[in-house]
């Protein structure tokens, strides 16, 4: 998602003609539901994950088209701030996934719980969408401005913090069988 993103700021900065922007949200709004729909796969099994990709990408491509698109409300190097039209696209944006989960969930197997699934799945993308809008300005205007050497250790960094958070799951298995 954060690389299909990147692409669509960039092709988004060019500032193509109307007829190029139609096609690139409506492109960039199908990638996304199929990604959706890879990792509904994982969690929920094929046939779920091409239900829900599906109907993620049909959901996003009309919230695109209404206007609702991510780099529609972008602003480079700006501040967080938060405002009515970047919290009603994050909503429109979690309506079309959440919708889209519980239908998914209800045709792969009508329990009460796939309802659930769908409503936590919308939660979860308003919520990073909204978080993605509001810091990623902030945070390029902050990049773009640090020195070389500062940005190698941010780098070096987020290095390390990759390697101990890909950890954590070796070491719950280690504190599992050493309790048993």
């Amino acid at each position: 998602m954060g690389i299909l993103l990147g692409i669509e700021f960039r092709i988004a900065g060019i500032n193509p003609s109307y007829g190029e922007q139609r096609r690139t949200v409506i492109l960039f709004g199908f990638l996304r539901g199929l990604v959706l729909g890879l990792a509904g796969i994982t969690v929920a099994g094929p046939l779920f994950g091409a239900v829900f990709g599906l109907l993620s990408a049909a959901g996003l491509t009309i919230s695109y088209l209404l206007g609702f698109a991510p780099t529609q409300d972008y602003e480079a190097e700006s501040r967080p701030h938060i405002s009515g039209r970047k919290m009603l696209a994050s909503l429109w944006r979690a309506v079309a996934v959440g919708i889209a989960g519980i239908v998914a969930g209800v045709l792969n197997a009508p329990r009460s719980y796939w309802i659930l699934f769908g409503l936590k799945l919308g939660l979860a993308a308003g919520t990073v969408n909204a978080l993605v809008g509001l810091f990623s300005p902030a945070l390029e205007g902050w990049i773009e401005n640090l020195p070389e050497r500062r940005l190698g250790v941010a780098g070096l960094g987020l290095i390390f913090v990759g390697m101990i958070l890909q950890s954590i799951q070796y070491w719950i298995v280690v504190f599992e069988l050493s309790a048993r």
